[in-house]
C-alpha cells in the first residue's frame, strides 16, 4: 500500500539515476530524457501495482462475502490519486468492484490533505 515513503524512495531513485547519468552524459537533454523515460516507468509501474492490489482486494471481498451479493465498502484514506499515480489502492477495490457490477456503495470517511 501506498504511503509517504513511496515518494521520498521515488525521489530518490530518481536523483541516484540523474546523478549516475550526469557522469557520464555529453548534455543536458539526455540526463533529462533518462529522468523522463524513468518517472513514466515509474508511473506504469504503479498504476500496474494498483490495478493489481484493486482486483485481489475485489476478489477477496466476493469470496468473502459471496459473489451474488452487492457490496458496500468504507474506506478510511486517501483512495486515489493523492496517495498513488492515480488509480489508487482501496479506490482500486471500489474501482474493481464497480466494473464487476457489484459495488452497492462505496462510503469515503476521510479527505486530507484538508485540514491536515
Amino acid at each position: 500500500r501506498p504511503t509517504a515513503v513511496n515518494l521520498s524512495d521515488a525521489a530518490t531513485k530518481l536523483q541516484n539515476l540523474v546523478s549516475r547519468t550526469a557522469e557520464t552524459a555529453k548534455d543536458a537533454k539526455s540526463i533529462f530524457q533518462v529522468f523522463i523515460e524513468a518517472a513514466e516507468a515509474m508511473l506504469v509501474d504503479d498504476v500496474a501495482d494498483n490495478k493489481a492490489i484493486g482486483s485481489h482486494g475485489a476478489e477477496f471481498l466476493q469470496r468473502q462475502l459471496g459473489s451474488s451479493r452487492n457490496i458496500s465498502v468504507l474506506t478510511h484514506c486517501n483512495t486515489g490519486s493523492l496517495a498513488t499515480a492515480g488509480y489508487g489502492t482501496a479506490l482500486g477495490v471500489i474501482r474493481a468492484l464497480h466494473s464487476g457490477g457489484v459495488l452497492e456503495k462505496a462510503f469515503c470517511t476521510e479527505t486530507r490533505p484538508f485540514n491536515q
